[in-house]
C-alpha cells in the first residue's frame, strides 16, 4: 500500500499513465495521483526529521542536565539524577560510571531513532489511506466528464463506462478498507498505550514544571517532553479525524449527480453507500476513535490530573 502504489490497481487510473491525456479531468486526476505521492513522501520526511531532532533533544538535556548541574555545583551525587529511567548496579568507581553512563546514552539516542521511525511509518500507512479515499473521491465527483473524455460523447456508451468506472472505485475501495482494518488490528494497543502514557507524562512534566524555576536549564527538558508527546498525540488524532473526514466526502461524491445515469448504476450507488456506512473508523479502545475530540478529552484529562496532583502537593 506505501511503497508499492496501490492506486494502480484501479484500471481507469493505470489506463491514464499509458494514454498520457493533456487536457480535461484526467490530467487533473494523473496529477493528483503523482502530486498527492510525492506530498505525502515529503510531509513524512519532514516530519520524521523534526521528531527525531525533538527526541533527541530531550534525550540530551535529561542525560546532560545532571552532569552539566554537577560541574556548576561540584556536587557529585547528582550525576545519579543522570539516571533516572534505569539504574546502574554501582557509582562508586568512576570508570564504572562512564561505561555505564555511556550504554545509557547509547540506549537512548537508540530510541531516538527507533521510536520516531515506528510512528513515522504508521502516519505513513494512514496517510496512505486518506490518499486513496481522496483520489476515489475526486473520480467519482467527475465521473461523468471522465467518462465522456474516455467515449466521446455522451449515451450508452458513457452509460457502460461509468457504471465499469464505479465498479472499479467500488472494488478499490473495498481494498482499502481491508488494509485500514488490518492496520488498525496491529495499531490498536500502540494507540491505547500513547495515549494513556502520554496523558500521564504531560501531566507529571506540568507539575515538574509548576513547582520547579520556570526557566532553569533542568526544566527545560519537560517543557520540551511535554511539547513533543502533545504534539503528536495531535497528529494522530488530526489523521485519525482526516480518515472520517475524507470517508464523508466520498460518501457524498457516490450520490453526486445520481440522476444522470441509469436504473442499473443507481443500483450500484446503493450498494456502495451500504458498504460505507462503517466508514474508516480508528479505534483506540472499544468505541472510542481516534479524532480531534479524542484530542480534547486528552487534554482535559491531564489538566484534570494536574490540578489533582497540585492539590495534593498543596496539602
Amino acid at each position: 500500500m506505501v511503497f508499492e502504489d496501490r492506486v494502480f490497481d484501479i484500471p481507469l487510473v493505470k489506463s491514464i499513465f499509458i494514454r498520457k491525456p493533456g487536457h480535461g479531468k484526467l490530467l487533473e486526476l494523473e496529477k493528483l495521483v503523482v502530486n498527492s505521492q510525492e506530498k505525502l513522501f515529503k510531509l513524512t520526511r519532514v516530519l520524521l526529521k523534526t521528531y527525531v531532532g525533538s527526541v533527541w533533544l530531550c534525550v540530551t538535556l535529561y542525560l546532560c542536565g545532571p552532569i552539566y548541574q554537577m560541574c556548576v555545583t561540584k556536587d557529585k551525587s547528582l550525576r545519579l539524577l543522570a539516571f533516572d529511567m534505569w539504574f546502574p548496579y554501582g557509582l562508586e568507581d568512576f570508570r564504572v560510571y562512564v561505561a555505564t553512563f555511556i550504554f545509557h546514552a547509547y540506549a537512548g539516542y537508540l530510541c531516538c531513532i527507533a521510536y520516531p521511525g515506528l510512528q513515522s511509518t504508521i502516519i505513513l500507512f494512514v496517510g496512505q489511506i486518506i490518499r486513496q479515499l481522496q483520489i476515489l473521491t475526486f473520480i467519482l465527483n467527475n465521473l461523468d466528464e471522465i467518462a465522456k473524455e474516455l467515449v466521446g460523447k455522451r449515451g450508452e456508451l458513457w452509460q457502460e463506462t461509468c457504471i465499469q468506472i464505479f465498479s472499479q472505485c467500488v472494488d478499490h475501495y473495498i481494498q482499502t478498507k481491508r488494509f485500514s482494518n488490518k492496520l488498525n488490528v496491529i495499531c490498536q494497543p500502540f494507540y491505547l498505550a500513547l495515549i494513556v502514557v502520554a496523558t500521564m507524562l504531560v501531566c507529571v512534566c506540568s507539575v515538574k514544571i509548576a513547582i520547579s524555576d520556570k526557566l532553569s536549564p533542568d526544566t527545560m527538558k519537560y517543557y520540551v517532553h511535554e511539547l513533543c508527546f502533545v504534539l503528536v498525540v495531535l497528529m494522530f488524532c488530526y489523521l485519525g479525524q482526516q480518515v472520517d473526514n475524507e470517508c464523508e466526502k466520498l460518501e457524498a461524491a457516490v450520490t453526486e449527480k445520481w440522476y444522470l445515469f441509469n436504473s442499473s448504476h443507481k443500483t450500484n450507488i446503493r450498494i456502495f453507500m451500504m458498504a460505507m456506512c462503517q466508514k474508516m473508523p480508528i479505534y483506540i479502545y472499544g468505541s472510542i476513535t481516534l479524532s480531534l475530540q479524542t484530542f480534547t478529552w486528552f487534554i482535559r484529562t491531564g489538566m484534570s490530573f494536574f490540578t489533582f496532583l497540585m492539590s495534593v502537593l498543596e496539602d
